[in-house]
C-alpha cells in the first residue's frame, strides 16, 4: 500500500513545500510523516458504499455490579483529578458490527490482576524530515516520553481499579516510505496481545480493520476519522474522542451556510479524498446538508499530495468558474497544494476548510493571498486556531500540562504554533478516557464491559482535544461541536479566529 508519507515526500519534493512530515494526522499537521494515506481504503473484510448503517449481533456481553468489594483497590481519579465515582453499571447488551470479531467474557486480552497492557505508536525522526523540508509549526516533541508522562502520573495514581498500565511501544518511522501498519497489527495482536493500542495519528483502514478482526480495541484522536458507517462496522472496537468524518462534513456545511459563504452567483467545487470513505461522506452527509441550505455543488473532484494533482484541481475548477472551493476529509496536504498551484495561476477562490486541514499549519505555510475570505469550522483548537487567538485553557487542559510538566516538559501554547502540545494534550485525553470507562466497567475489564461503560458516560469526559464529547450505548466517537472559524488577514494575525460559540451537531 502506498503510504500517506510516500504521496507527502512526492509533493514535498517536487514543491520544496515543508508539509509537516508528520503532522497529518490530526491531518496534515500532526501526521505527515506518520500516517497511511488510504487511496483503496483497502480494509479486510471491504466496505461498500452504502446509505445505511449495518451491524450484526454477535454475542452479548454485560458487566458485573461496579461496587468495591473488601479490599478492592479503590477507583483512580478520573480527568478532573478527583475519585471517580464508582456507579453501579447497568448491564446492556453490546453488540459488534460486520467487521469486528465476536465479543468474549472473562477478562480482555492484555487484561490481568494487576496490569493492563497498552499499545502506543509513537513517532521517530520527524525532526530530521521537517528540517530537511523546513516546514513551520509541524514539530511534534517526544511522543514517546509524551505517553509515558501520562502513563506514569496514571499509575502513580494507582492505574486503573488497582492494575498499572504497561505500555508496549511501536515507532514510526516518519523516513520510511513503506506502510508500517501491518507489522504493528501483528506486534499489538499477535505478538504482545494488549488490551487496546492508542494512537493520535492518521493510520490507513486496513489497519484499524486489522484490529476489530482480531478482537483489540483501538482508541484513535486522529483528526482524519473515518465515517460514521465505518464506526457501525466495527463496533464496539473503534473509539475516538473527535469527530467522524460524517458529522466533521455537516459542521462544515453548516458553518459555511452561517458565514454567508453561499451568496447569490456562488459556484461551489468540492475536493474529497478520492476512495470509499470520501464518497459516503459526500454522497450521504455533506451533500445532503447543503441541499437543506438549496446548495447544489457545480462540481466535485479529487486531489491528492502530488504537486500535479493540485494543479490538475485547481485548472479544472479555474476553468469551469468555480468561486468557492470547500475541501472534506482533506487531511490538509490536498489543501494546501491546491491552493499553492492556485497562487501561482492568479486564481483566488474564497475556500472552506475545517479542522483535519490543520487551519493553523495552513496559516503559516499556505500562500496568505490565498485564504483571504476563508471560512470554516473548527473543533481542535490546538490545530485551529494560535494559541493566542483560542479560548482560555480548559481544567483538564491545565491538569494535563501540569502532569506533562512534573514529567520534565512544559508547553507554553495548547497547539498551533507548538504542535508537540496539542499531541500531549491528546495522549491525556486518550489515557483518561480510557481510565474512566475502565473503571466504570468494574474488575471484569474486557471489551465488552469497556463498550458498555463508555456508552453510559455520557457528557461526562472532560476532553482535551476537543469542545465537548457525548458518548451513548451506540455511539463510540465523542466529539459533536463546533465553532465556525474565519481567516484575519491583518498583518499582526493572517491566522484562522474563532467567530461564534460552540454548536452541537446532530448525530
Amino acid at each position: 500500500m502506498v503510504t500517506f508519507l510516500q504521496n507527502a515526500m512526492t509533493f514535498l519534493r517536487a514543491r520544496k513545500l515543508g508539509l509537516l512530515a508528520g503532522f497529518a494526522g490530526v491531518t496534515v499537521v500532526i501526521a505527515f510523516a506518520a500516517l497511511g494515506s488510504r487511496p483503496s481504503d483497502v480494509r479486510t473484510p471491504s466496505i461498500k458504499a452504502r446509505t445505511t448503517n449495518q451491524s450484526s449481533a454477535t454475542e452479548t456481553v454485560g458487566t458485573e455490579p461496579s461496587e468495591v468489594a473488601a479490599g478492592e483497590p479503590q477507583p483512580s481519579p478520573g480527568a478532573t483529578g478527583k475519585p471517580t465515582a464508582r456507579k453501579a453499571v447497568k448491564k446492556s447488551a453490546v453488540t459488534t458490527g460486520s467487521g469486528a470479531a465476536p465479543l468474549v467474557g472473562g477478562l480482555g486480552r492484555g487484561v490481568t490482576a494487576d496490569k493492563i497492557k497498552l499499545g502506543f505508536i509513537i513517532v521517530e525522526n520527524n525532526q530530521k524530515m521537517l528540517s530537511f523540508y523546513g516546514v513551520q509549526g509541524g514539530a511534534t516533541g517526544d511522543t514517546k516520553q509524551q505517553v509515558n508522562a501520562v502513563v506514569n502520573d496514571l499509575n502513580a495514581r494507582g492505574g486503573i481499579l488497582g492494575r498499572k498500565i504497561e505500555p508496549v511501544f511501536r515507532t514510526l518511522d516518519s523516513t520510511d516510505t513503506t506502510d508500517q501498519f501491518p507489522s504493528f497489527c501483528a506486534a499489538f495482536s499477535q505478538d504482545e496481545k494488549v488490551f487496546a493500542v492508542l494512537s493520535p495519528w492518521n493510520s490507513n483502514a486496513a489497519f484499524h480493520a486489522c484490529l476489530a478482526k482480531a478482537g483489540t480495541l483501538y482508541i484513535t484522536d486522529a483528526l482524519d476519522q473515518e465515517d460514521q458507517e465505518t464506526f457501525q462496522e466495527f463496533k464496539p472496537y473503534l473509539v475516538s474522542g473527535m469527530m467522524t468524518s460524517s458529522r466533521g462534513a455537516v459542521s462544515l456545511a453548516r458553518a459555511l451556510n452561517q458565514a454567508g459563504f453561499f451568496a447569490a452567483g456562488t459556484k461551489l467545487g468540492v475536493i474529497r479524498i478520492n476512495n470509499p470513505t470520501g464518497e459516503r461522506v459526500y454522497n450521504n452527509h455533506f451533500k445532503p446538508t447543503l441541499a437543506s441550505f438549496d446548495v447544489i455543488p457545480a462540481d466535485v473532484t479529487y486531489s491528492g499530495l502530488t504537486t500535479r494533482a493540485g494543479v490538475d484541481a485547481a485548472q479544472r475548477f479555474q476553468g469551469k468558474g468555480i468561486n468557492r472551493v470547500a475541501f472534506i476529509t482533506a487531511r490538509g496536504g490536498p489543501a494546501l497544494g491546491f491552493m499553492t498551484a492556485a497562487q501561482s495561476m492568479g486564481y483566488f477562490p474564497l475556500y472552506g476548510i475545517a479542522s483535519p486541514d490543520s487551519p493553523a499549519f495552513l496559516a503559516q505555510n499556505a500562500p496568505y493571498p490565498q485564504l483571504r475570505g476563508a471560512f470554516g469550522a473548527g473543533w481542535a483548537a490546538g490545530l485551529d486556531v494560535f494559541d493566542r487567538e483560542g479560548p482560555p485553557r480548559t481544567p483538564a487542559e491545565q491538569r494535563c500540562f501540569e502532569v506533562h510538566a512534573k514529567a520534565g516538559t512544559t508547553y507554553s501554547a495548547r497547539g498551533g504554533e507548538d504542535v508537540g502540545a496539542y499531541i500531549a494534550l491528546t495522549f491525556c485525553d486518550m489515557l483518561w478516557l480510557l481510565e474512566e470507562a475502565g473503571t466504570k466497567a468494574g474488575r471484569t475489564l474486557n471489551v465488552g464491559s469497556f463498550a458498555t461503560a463508555l456508552g453510559q458516560l455520557g457528557t461526562s469526559h472532560q476532553t482535551t482535544a476537543t469542545f465537548g464529547t457525548t458518548y451513548s450505548p451506540t455511539v463510540y466517537d465523542g466529539a459533536n461541536q463546533f465553532r465556525t472559524l474565519t481567516y484575519d488577514d491583518s498583518p499582526s494575525c493572517r491566522c484562522f479566529k474563532y467567530t461564534g460559540p460552540a454548536q452541537t451537531v446532530p448525530r
